[in-house]
């Protein structure tokens, strides 16, 4: 039985959170991926766009294929405002001013 334990021990993480249904989900890094984005794209580009790219960036990444795009776009639309690193200006995001990112 030492050998049994001993394979499940070198088990992925997110393979071992993934089995407790919802709540065991690996946590998408929307920060991560919004900057790489924008980074990307030159700095700016439309609210519509950058959630489009970034949702499918999250589905292209094997630990989040699973997951619905609609549930993926109605999460990036409620982290988003939360991160003062980023200025939403219309619908027009953007890298916020360094001084206005630390408040």
């Amino acid at each position: 039985s030492a050998g049994a334990a001993g394979g499940e021990r070198k088990r992925p993480r997110e393979e071992e959170a993934g089995g407790g249904g919802g709540a065991g989900k690996k946590p998408v890094k929307w920060k991560k991926i919004v900057a790489k984005e924008l980074t990307s794209a030159g700095g700016s580009m439309s609210l519509k766009a950058l959630r489009k790219d970034c949702v499918a960036e999250v589905l292209a990444h094997p630990s989040h294929g699973d997951r619905k795009r609609a549930e993926l776009t109605e999460e990036f639309d409620r982290e988003m405002p939360r991160f003062k690193r980023f200025l939403v200006d219309g619908g027009k995001v953007s890298f916020a001013p360094e001084g206005e990112a630390e408040s």
